[in-house]
């Protein structure tokens, strides 16, 4: 169930019987303010990565009060993660159900977006934080 809510509320996926939840087809990289270009969960499909973590941050934590919507609404807690694997930048989130309505369960996590090391460019020197250097 932490998997429906996740890819129903979060991702815009849908759900298909025997065949799983929809993926982006867009094959154009969505493109961030900062000229990166990176794979959106639901938006492109996904690359395949490796689950060994160079790099594994937790960056915050949102209680949500209806992650599961339609036949009963439930809430829950969505953690955000950046993690880095040998080939890829990632944002991971986790999805738990509040366990009071769906029962003990363990979160479900899976990548928001993935921006492949190959592409990244950092950005140009002004917009970078500076710590009172010019």
């Amino acid at each position: 169930m932490n998997a429906m809510a996740m890819h129903q509320t979060l991702f815009g996926n849908v759900m298909i019987l025997g065949q799983g939840f929809t993926q982006g087809k867009n094959e154009e990289l969505t493109e961030t303010v900062n000229g990166w270009k990176v794979s959106v969960n639901g938006l492109n499909p996904m690359p395949e990565l490796s689950s060994e973590y160079l790099l594994n941050r937790l960056i915050g934590s949102v209680e949500h009060d209806s992650l599961m919507i339609g036949m009963f609404s439930a809430g829950g807690v969505i953690d955000y993660h950046i993690v880095e694997t040998e080939a890829a930048y990632a944002l991971v989130v986790g999805v738990k159900l509040d366990p009071s309505l769906m029962g003990e369960s363990e979160m479900h996590y899976e990548y928001a977006a993935v921006m492949m090391k190959k592409d990244f460019n950092p950005p140009p020197r002004t917009l970078r934080r500076t710590r009172g250097v010019v």
